[in-house]
């Protein structure tokens, strides 16, 4: 039986020290599975057994995406064996080229007139994250958006605490995007 380590991913926050694990255990010969230990100041809180390479990453991915969208401070990954480590099936995927931002104005501009009539008006709102990144390209955060057509900006804000004061968190340009 052999056990090895091919991933890390470490996030720093006020709770402590958070850390994914990766760990590829062969029983036998030929028989693998990963073990995704996620830890929060050396204890462990959550461990998850992958049979296949895909189920590991799949899991290691929801915790990332899950840690992006509940805080200010992402995962990053600290080691890799990429020998050992689960594929990212990167090649399955077609190129994609980076967003057109003149593609994601008139996505935008769309979007206004859809939900208040006009390009130039002020829509605000929460979004999924799937929502978001089909029309923004990217992920900005859970929370209230306000996607404005006059000025062509985002603002994303939380509440500060039991909905008594927003913070403003984003406020970009529809250039930025």
């Amino acid at each position: 039986m052999s056990a090895e380590l091919v991933e890390r991913w470490e996030a720093a926050a006020q709770a402590g020290l958070y850390r994914i694990d990766v760990m590829r255990i062969e029983p036998r010969l030929g028989r693998e599975y990963f073990d995704v230990r996620m830890t929060r100041d050396g204890q462990v809180y959550e461990t998850r057994i992958g049979r296949t390479p895909a189920e590991a990453r799949e899991r290691v991915q929801h915790a990332v995406n899950w840690a992006i969208a509940y805080g200010p401070t992402p995962y990053k990954r600290v080691l890799r064996d990429v020998k050992l480590a689960p594929p990212c099936n990167l090649a399955d995927k077609a190129p994609t080229l980076p967003p057109n931002r003149f593609q994601l104005a008139a996505k935008l501009a769309l979007f206004l007139i859809k939900k208040t009539g006009t390009r130039v008006g002020k829509w605000q709102g929460t979004l999924l994250a799937a929502e978001q990144r089909a029309l923004f390209g990217r992920f900005i955060g859970k929370g209230i958006l306000t996607v404005d057509g006059m000025r062509e900006r985002i603002r994303h804000s939380v509440s500060n605490s039991f909905g008594s004061r927003r913070v403003v968190t984003a406020d970009l340009a529809w250039a930025d995007l």
